[in-house]
C-alpha cells in the first residue's frame, strides 16, 4: 500500500512539474512542447510573449532574470526549458540548440581563472581551456563563446575564442 501512495504521488510530482522546450531562431521564437508540436510566438518591446496556436490564442508573457539573459543572445538558436504558471512561464534554463555554427562551436558557460590561465565551466561540467581570446575582464562572468574547440579528453577541451557575448 505504501509503495503504490509513494508511486501515486511521485507520479503526480512528475506530471504537475512538467517542463515546456523552447528555442529562439533569427526569424523569432518558435515554441515546442513535450509532444514535439511546434507553433510560432513572436515578441512586442520589452516584453516576450508566447502565441499558442492550438485552440486558443492565449499570451504567455516570458518572466524570471533568464528573460534578459536570453534577449542578450537571440540571434543564436536555444533550447530554453520553462515552467508555465497562469499567463505566466517561468524561464529555469537554456542553452545552445547546436553547437557548430558556420563550422565554429558555441558553447555557454562560466568564465573563471586559476590565476595563470582562463577556462569556460560549461554546463555539463566540462571544463573549456581558453587558448586565445578572453582576458581577464571576462573572468566572474556568464558568456556565449564562438570559436574553434579541440577536446582534449573526457571531461576537458581547448577552445580558440572568435567571438564572445556577455550574457550576465
Amino acid at each position: 500500500m505504501k509503495k503504490a501512495c509513494l508511486l501515486l504521488l511521485s507520479l503526480v510530482i512528475v506530471f504537475c512539474t512538467s517542463c515546456s522546450i523552447f528555442a529562439a531562431t533569427d526569424e523569432g521564437f518558435v515554441f515546442k512542447t513535450i509532444k514535439g508540436r511546434v507553433r510560432s510566438f513572436g515578441t512586442e518591446p520589452r516584453l516576450l510573449y508566447v502565441f499558442l496556436a492550438e485552440n486558443n490564442k492565449d499570451l504567455y508573457i516570458l518572466k524570471g532574470d533568464m528573460t534578459k539573459e536570453i534577449s542578450r543572445i537571440r540571434k543564436h538558436s536555444l533550447l530554453i526549458t520553462g515552467k508555465f504558471t497562469g499567463s505566466n512561464l517561468e524561464i529555469l534554463d537554456y542553452d545552445v540548440v547546436n553547437e557548430k555554427v558556420d563550422g565554429k562551436d558555441v558553447f555557454i558557460g562560466e568564465v573563471y581563472s586559476n590565476g595563470e590561465d582562463i577556462f569556460l565551466l560549461r554546463r555539463t561540467q566540462e571544463v573549456v581551456k581558453i587558448t586565445k581570446g578572453l582576458t581577464d575582464r571576462e573572468v566572474g562572468h556568464k558568456c556565449l563563446v564562438r570559436g574553434y574547440y579541440r577536446k582534449t579528453g573526457e571531461y576537458t577541451g581547448e577552445m580558440e575564442v572568435l567571438d564572445i557575448v556577455i550574457i550576465k
